[in-house]
């Protein structure tokens, strides 16, 4: 579902579709500025993430995230992601995020290779269902709209712009939201067929 969102803004990039999530790789010259959104690297690994922050079972709602933004989905993301260091011992409970204390146990990231290298830059860009984007795809947009000096095209100001978008940032704002809404509502419509197959089987 994720692979529409960042192919807005990078029609020429790979990509390796997931349920939850999709890959974005860039090489050479092109990807020098979009790896400027993190480290400064000839390769890029951008892993795209779109995530509910609730859950059908609202015993796995985790409380963090009336608190803190993204915080019930981009911490595990994280982790998944880039890994986690051991902290502490298993005799110091559970980790406290509110003063860094606890026990973390070790957990391999899922770019471990990737990240071992010295001329690749992993990034995750994380999205959540309610609207929320993380600072690494904010960071993003807004050094694309840098080197557009937020200006729109011709063409964009003309056939895509409207009277809420007069702005190269608003308008990829915009685009970007709609896909990813459009995204869940195609999953959340493909889920309640498989749903409604099921029932007609076992009617049959």
């Amino acid at each position: 579902r994720d692979w529409r969102a960042l192919a807005l803004t990078h029609s020429s990039s790979r990509w390796s579709r997931g349920t939850t999530s999709a890959t974005l790789t860039t090489t050479g010259p092109t990807s020098r500025s979009v790896a400027g959104a993190g480290r400064s690297r000839s390769r890029l690994i951008g892993d795209v993430k779109f995530k509910d922050s609730l859950s059908s079972n609202p015993e796995d709602v985790g409380q963090r995230g009336a608190f803190v933004g993204l915080g019930n989905t981009e911490p595990g993301t994280s982790a998944d992601v880039f890994g986690l260091e051991q902290r502490g011992a298993v005799g110091d409970g559970d980790f406290r995020p509110s003063d860094g204390g606890g026990y973390v146990a070790y957990k391999k990231a899922d770019y471990a290779h990737a990240l071992s290298r010295s001329d690749t830059d992993v990034q995750m860009y994380l999205f959540e269902t309610f609207g929320g984007w993380c600072n690494a795809v904010k960071r993003l947009f807004y050094q694309m709209k840098d080197k557009v000096r937020n200006k729109l095209s011709k063409r964009q100001h003309e056939d895509e712009a409207s009277w809420s978008t007069r702005s190269w940032l608003s308008l990829q704002a915009q685009r970007m939201s709609v896909a990813l809404q459009l995204a869940a509502a195609e999953e959340i419509a493909t889920e309640l067929r498989l749903a409604a197959a099921s029932e007609d089987a076992a009617v049959a």
